[in-house]
């Protein structure tokens, strides 16, 4: 973990993505807390590359339908509001042609009302 966090880079995007299927399936099994998890989710917001947010998509998603409306729900649009807001202007996303960044456009764009605005 602290190597991720320290030089995400040092590790190929397949597998910072792969870091993070692999804590939030350790963590469905019960053999890892969600406070680590949390941590792996937190180099997200150093990542550049879609693989892992594509990763973290359905968990995120699961989050938004846990948690809203709970006294839990501030802190995770805060927590997921810091991560998102560097990488919206950086991946949010450019008009490239490739499929994958613009089909990721309307998902950061969605992600920044719920999180990004919400928290302001």
């Amino acid at each position: 973990l602290n190597q991720l966090q320290d030089d995400p880079l040092v590790f190929d995007e397949l597998t910072r993505a792969q870091f993070l299927s692999d804590a939030i399936a350790l963590q469905q099994r019960g053999s890892l807390d969600w406070n680590r998890v949390m941590d792996i989710v937190a180099t997200l917001q150093k990542e550049g590359e879609l693989a892992a947010w594509y990763t973290f998509k359905p968990t995120l998603e699961l989050f938004m339908e846990m948690f809203q409306n709970t006294d839990v729900w501030d802190k995770l649009t805060a927590f997921i509001g810091r991560i998102i807001s560097e990488q919206y202007s950086s991946l949010g996303w450019q008009k490239t042609g490739d499929w994958s960044h613009e089909n990721a456009d309307g998902w950061m764009s969605s992600l920044k009302t719920h999180f990004i605005l919400m928290a302001s």
